[in-house]
């Protein structure tokens, strides 16, 4: 318990949706570059 509270204290769960969300969106965007330049 102490562990996991103290992991979440150091860094909030929305800082840690924030970067994933940037994340993904960063991935889905280089995907859709990859299938323009393949079909163009």
């Amino acid at each position: 318990m102490t562990r996991s509270t103290s992991c979440w204290g150091m860094k909030p769960c929305s800082a840690i949706l924030k970067t994933a969300s940037l994340r993904l969106r960063r991935l889905r965007i280089c995907a859709d570059a990859r299938s323009k330049t393949q079909a163009a």
